[in-house]
């Protein structure tokens, strides 16, 4: 299998309608960044065609670092674009 190298910048992609999407979504970028992790891309959605088209384009683009927020519905919506990569 081949090794997979995450390196920053990271994008995040966060689903604001699982239980504590939208109340994240405010506060987990500054946490992230106070913490030392590059982000040069946010991305808040509450419907899941658009969280799913999001991270298909970015995959699809060649992003690799990707930092997801959300729940079960929010991971199994888009484990089938990261998985294959």
């Amino acid at each position: 299998m081949e090794e997979i190298k995450v390196q920053p910048p990271f994008a995040l992609v966060i689903n604001t309608r699982s239980r504590r999407g939208k109340r994240f979504s405010r506060i987990v970028p500054e946490l992230l960044r106070r913490r030392g992790v590059l982000l040069d891309g946010i991305y808040a959605t509450g419907d899941h065609a658009s969280l799913s088209d999001t991270v298909r384009s970015l995959v699809e683009g060649g992003r690799r670092s990707l930092i997801i927020g959300g729940g079960d519905g929010t991971i199994s919506s888009i484990v089938d674009f990261c998985a294959c990569r």
